[in-house]
């Protein structure tokens, strides 16, 4: 979820769980010589039109091309590796969609459904929905604990086990592949907005985007969350896609003075940060980046989500009209 959207719930965070919550909401601040500096290293995969307010991608193992999530559009789509976008079967629920992640294994792509001041209409389900693959028919719907919970970001392992963050309520919700209801991992409050989450599943923790505080690490065996150290001049706040790759974190900071993706490089032992790489930073192209997914050694991310240019109920604010959306694809090898 991008930094305006963020802001919108911190305000609501803070009213449910008090001014603490949303302390440092603003976006942080870039080193000097990030500001003097545009990287551009990526290229457009796709232009689309259509799906308006895009939040995230993931790839379509069995036609190839891309699902696609959309919060103004409160839909998900799917793009042909033609080029071709369509709503997918029968993907909306009646709010955004948000995170999407692929269960090659059993043939699941699942799909976060939550709502924000851009969401279209009214009611509409909440929650965690997993559809078929090959007919895009409905195979799992896990609504969310309780009515005040909201969900952003899912990440998947590989036995099946799903994660999604909570960026009003500071929780993570994990789901057994077979379970019929969402589990605590994190209780509300413990963070101040999760966003992104990396599964080290290996190592049995998760890397996640804090917004406001930073990257932490999670245990999967019920040991506390706690911060993933680092130098003290790079800047781990403003992450919001985040992703493992070759046993270093990839994040994609858009709540940075300067946005960037940033390739940042893990210790032996996976807990903390030793240095970083910047792969791409300060785009001309860029209104918002914030999620992508990796195949292989490519990422693709959405490069201009463009919160901005949307008001209440995903209706165009005007000023500036909405562009095309750009998928771009960032080589990190």
């Amino acid at each position: 979820m991008s930094e305006p959207g963020r802001v919108r719930l911190a305000v609501l965070a803070g009213l449910l769980l008090g001014a603490s919550a949303c302390a440092t909401v603003p976006p942080a601040p870039a080193a000097p010589a990030d500001r003097a500096s545009t990287l551009e290293a990526s290229r457009v995969l796709a232009s689309i039109s259509g799906a308006d307010l895009v939040e995230s991608v993931a790839p379509d193992p069995v036609g190839g091309g891309w699902y696609i999530s959309s919060v103004a559009s409160g839909q998900v789509y799917r793009l042909t590796p033609g080029g071709q976008i369509s709503p997918w079967r029968a993907a909306s629920m009646g709010t955004s969609a948000f995170g999407l992640a692929i269960d090659v294994p059993r043939r699941l792509v699942w799909a976060a459904w939550s709502r924000v001041d851009q969401t279209p209409g009214e009611g509409g389900f909440i929650g965690l929905v997993g559809y078929d693959l090959e007919s895009g028919a409905i195979r799992r719907r896990i609504a969310l604990p309780d009515t005040a919970a909201r969900v952003g970001d899912i990440a998947i392992a590989p036995d099946g086990r799903l994660f999604a963050s909570d960026p009003i309520n500071g929780a993570l919700f994990t789901l057994a592949p077979d379970a019929e209801a969402l589990s605590v991992l994190v209780p509300a409050g413990t963070l101040r907005s999760p966003q992104g989450i990396a599964v080290d599943h290996a190592n049995q923790r998760l890397y996640v985007a804090d917004y406001s505080r930073g990257i932490v690490m999670v245990p999967l065996d019920g040991s506390s969350v706690r911060p993933l150290s680092s130098g003290s001049a790079m800047e781990l706040r403003g992450v919001d896609g985040l992703l493992l790759h070759r046993g270093h974190l990839i994040a994609i900071q858009n709540g940075t003075a300067t946005h960037r993706i940033v390739r940042f490089i893990l210790s032996a032992d996976g807990t903390a940060i030793t240095s970083r790489t910047l792969l791409e930073q300060a785009h001309g192209a860029w209104d918002e980046p914030t999620n992508g997914y990796i195949v292989g050694d490519t990422l693709t991310y959405v490069g201009n989500s463009q919160w901005r240019r949307f008001g209440p109920g995903g209706r165009p604010t005007g000023n500036p009209a909405p562009e095309l959306t750009q998928l771009r694809a960032l080589a990190l090898d």
